[in-house]
């Protein structure tokens, strides 16, 4: 049992070794990205950042920086890709979304409607927050209509929930 106990303490160990010296090369690799773009190495820059998310680092101001050296490079499709994601983190960012909106405006497409628009304006934790309060709102109209709770037209009400669940979700 002892000897158990060791080598468990030892496996510990070295799992939080290796996960401290993974945060610090993620950090000098987000360090170096970061002079890199200072200097007007895009390039560079950009492959540090793209190591960082191969590595599975993420994040609204990594996801930024990239859409930054996009941006900067002229590739305004991919720029727009990054600073969506960062959005999609954080949608309040007015940095990100500035610069969302400048990367669109070089693109030409028919545009964002207000449906899309009102999704992006929340986060994913709100929209799933939402989404299960339309989805329990759903249930339970459907358990009262069963056991013949409500009286009058309740299918409507029934397939607005059910619908508005399904719109977030989606």
């Amino acid at each position: 049992m002892k000897k158990f106990a060791a080598v468990a303490l030892l496996l510990i160990a070295f799992a939080s070794a290796s996960a401290a010296f993974a945060g610090a090369d993620a950090k000098a690799t987000l360090e170096q990205g970061n002079q890199q773009y200072e200097k007007g190495d895009f390039e560079g820059a950009l492959t540090s950042y793209l190591s960082l998310t191969r590595l599975g680092f993420g994040g609204p101001a990594l996801y930024y920086n990239l859409g930054n050296v996009y941006y900067r490079k002229g590739d305004r499709g991919h720029a727009v890709l990054w600073y969506e994601r960062a959005a999609r983190l954080d949608p309040r960012d007015s940095d990100v979304q500035f610069n969302l909106a400048l990367a669109r405006s070089h693109i030409k497409s028919e545009g964002t409607n207000y449906l899309e628009r009102a999704a992006t304006y929340f986060s994913e934790n709100e929209l799933a927050v939402t989404a299960s309060l339309f989805s329990i709102a759903f249930f339970g109209l459907l358990g009262l209509a069963a056991i013949g709770r409500l009286k009058g037209d309740v299918w409507p009400a029934l397939l607005i929930s059910l619908s508005a669940a399904g719109l977030l979700v989606s």
